[in-house]
């Protein structure tokens, strides 16, 4: 009797089971896919920047060596304007990593701080690499709050690497540092909304 009242409850539990659409015991539980990205989403900024790909436009991607990617750069403040990363690979394969920082609504006096970090204590001799570009006004460089470089004029009918800008030669610490780009006014005095771009920065030993 008591086989015959196990074999039942055995067999109870089955069609329980099937009706409920319950997994045995036994069956592995199947992890949920993971959430498609969101078509649109906004690209940050950070050190890992640099490595998210890109699309496959047909575009060689080049990357200077030895330098410092602007989009890899930490935003520490600004005083106008809104800073992005944005792709560059419509204008072809000479920006550095196919992005580059963008700072617009940039009215004369506003002041960019970026942030970055040097591995190993030494003597640089530091460099800038802006962007040329339609709007994109005059502007100074200055290392850790320091003496400023020439006010360089930007402004081009296309958007194009520009020049490097030496700022200067200073002994570094192996720690975070700062590069302060500001606008000046520009070749017409009521000139404003300038746009700023800058593709990398060059920190290169003199000793």
């Amino acid at each position: 009797m008591r086989l015959s009242q196990a074999i039942g409850a055995a067999m109870l539990a089955t069609l329980f089971a099937v009706i409920l659409g319950c997994p045995g015991r036994d069956t592995p539980v199947q992890p949920m896919p993971p959430e498609p990205a969101l078509p649109g989403s906004p690209e940050v900024a950070s050190d890992d920047a640099q490595d998210v790909p890109m699309p496959d436009d047909g575009v060689d991607i080049q990357q200077v060596e030895g330098t410092i990617e602007a989009e890899g750069m930490r935003v520490v403040s600004t005083t106008g304007g809104e800073v992005a990363v944005e792709g560059m690979t419509d204008f072809g394969e000479d920006f550095s990593g196919g992005k580059r920082i963008t700072w617009s609504g940039v009215d004369p006096g506003d002041a960019l701080v970026l942030g970055f970090t040097v591995d190993a204590a030494g003597d640089y001799e530091v460099a800038v690499c802006p962007s040329k570009g339609p709007r994109h006004g005059r502007f100074s460089f200055s290392l850790d709050g320091g003496e400023a470089s020439e006010v360089v004029d930007l402004g081009a009918e296309s958007v194009q690497p520009g020049d490097p800008v030496v700022i200067g030669e200073a002994f570094l610490e192996a720690d975070e540092h700062t590069l302060t780009i500001t606008a000046h006014e520009g070749a017409e005095p009521s000139m404003t909304d300038f746009t700023f771009g800058l593709d990398y920065l060059i920190i290169k030993p003199t000793d």
